[in-house]
């Protein structure tokens, strides 16, 4: 399995599984497509890595089954869980257009979380980073 750091902070770090298209891509075309949602879910990933999610129903929201999605108001969500450690792993993000957070969208979160788990056991996760970016300090 293939993990892409996202942020490096204070409380957590923050990781991205790399399955077909990744937080970071989602986000690329977020930033294109709708501004103000790009930076909503930036602004969060970002309160994660330095502070950990708030409480406000509006910004985060747990899912049941140990996930949690963060939130744009707009509709884009990125859904995470967490490691020991201090480390937070996004599963995916998607668009949500209805009132509640899809089933389809819970079970692949269900099933990533699972995956990560299996390959964590078995040593057999890889980390991606840009070159100029140190070494995370928690590290799966």
């Amino acid at each position: 399995m293939v993990l892409q750091l996202i942020l490096d902070g204070a409380e957590f770090t923050v990781y991205a599984i790399m399955q077909g298209e990744s937080v970071l891509e989602y986000l690329a075309r977020l930033e294109s497509v709708n501004a103000q949602a790009h930076a909503q879910i930036a602004r969060r990933l970002e309160q994660i890595a330095s502070r950990g999610p708030s409480k406000k129903k509006d910004e985060f929201r747990d899912l049941g089954h140990d996930l949690y999605e963060a939130k744009a108001k707009t509709g884009p969500r990125v859904i995470f869980f967490y490691d020991k450690n201090w480390i937070v792993i996004c599963s995916h993000a998607f668009d949500k257009q209805g009132k509640k957070t899809p089933r389809k969208e819970i079970k692949k979160a269900m099933r990533n979380r699972r995956d990560y788990f299996y390959h964590k056991a078995a040593r057999k996760i890889t980390i991606n980073k840009a070159e100029d970016e140190p070494i995370p300090r928690r590290q799966p």
